[in-house]
């Protein structure tokens, strides 16, 4: 007999009510969250409750946010060396204070 893993909990409110999907630009500063699953009048749906036209903003290829359907806590991931790397070199002074190895 074959077990499946755990079902993906959310981190606010540990529902199982979780969708995969993509986090979008909406608009000149709206970021909203398109489910996948959605039909294709949804996704257009979708587009104009995002406040226009959306795009998919650049992230690595194959990543995936999370949507939770019982709180509304979306959540995803990035390369944490890359994010370092630019707190590093583009960030206050005090930024870099704070991410710089101390030991």
């Amino acid at each position: 007999m074959t077990t499946s893993p755990d079902p993906l909990r959310c981190p606010a409110c540990a529902s199982d009510q979780i969708v995969a999907g993509q986090l979008m630009s909406g608009g000149t500063r709206a970021i909203g969250f398109l489910p996948e699953g959605l039909s294709a009048w949804g996704a257009v749906k979708s587009a104009f409750i995002s406040d226009g036209i959306t795009l998919p903003i650049t992230s690595p290829k194959g990543s995936t946010a999370h949507g939770c359907a019982a709180c509304g806590h979306i959540w995803s991931a990035i390369d944490p060396a890359a994010l370092r790397n630019l707190l590093l070199t583009s960030g206050t002074e005090e930024t870099v204070k704070r991410f710089t190895a101390t030991g």
